[in-house]
């Protein structure tokens, strides 16, 4: 499943974040950048306009990756963007573009690091792989519960009562992620990819349980209609 990810960054770092797209190469992972650089620079001093974009290209992503350059520390947008993220329910890791990049814990932006427990990698390909997928792995986690006296006990969606077996029977029934959002509109994409990603990481147990679910129906099924039946 494609991480879609999220890149903040302060603005001298520019060049770098740009560049932060080279991961694609990479043939085993499947990652889709979005972020500030991909803005209309002619707009890029209206605050307005950058708010409304970022929070337009936070939306369907999982993780957001900071890059921590020399005046990171103190960016006003890295921080709001973190914040923004943390709202969201995006896994955060910072990536520290020099060994020597400044990071204060009482800084804002590191202060807003500590508060989301993001990890910070250094500049290598293999440990920023595996920071992404733990924070994506984090992300999912986080948007699922399971409660004893809510829908059976059953794996839901975190604020709904949605369950993951609902999620999955219409995926194995041929919708899209897209498509469940379109009959819940009150679910986000990324809610709909955390149960998927439940479901296709524990399918023999979700199939099983499924399977138990339809045999009981039946059952109760076939109860009902011999009632039917005798009245």
């Amino acid at each position: 499943m494609q991480r879609r990810i999220f890149i903040s960054f302060q603005n001298e770092d520019r060049a770098e974040a740009n560049g932060f797209n080279l991961l694609h190469w990479e043939k085993k992972v499947d990652i889709e950048f979005v972020g500030r650089h991909l803005l209309d620079p002619v707009n890029d001093k209206n605050e307005t306009y950058i708010r409304s974009k970022i929070t337009e290209k936070l939306k369907g992503t999982s993780v957001t990756v900071v890059l921590i350059g020399d005046k990171t520390y103190d960016s006003k947008w890295v921080k709001w963007e973190i914040e923004q993220s943390v709202e969201k329910g995006n896994g955060i890791i910072a990536i520290r573009l020099n060994d020597n990049a400044p990071l204060p814990d009482e800084s804002p932006v590191g202060h807003a690091l500590r508060n989301a427990g993001a990890e910070t990698v250094s500049w290598n390909t293999h440990a920023i792989i595996y920071a992404i997928e733990r924070a994506w792995v984090f992300s999912r986690s986080a948007m699922l519960t399971r409660t004893p006296d809510v829908c059976g006990g059953r794996l839901c969606i975190d604020g709904t009562r949605i369950t993951v077996h609902q999620v999955a029977t219409l995926y194995k029934r041929g919708l899209s992620a897209e498509d469940i959002v379109d009959q819940y509109p009150h679910l986000t994409l990324a809610q709909v990819y955390a149960a998927l990603a439940y479901y296709h990481a524990n399918r023999e147990e979700v199939e099983a349980e499924l399977a138990a679910e339809l045999a009981e129906a039946e059952r109760l099924e076939q109860i009902h209609a011999k009632k039917r039946h005798a009245s």
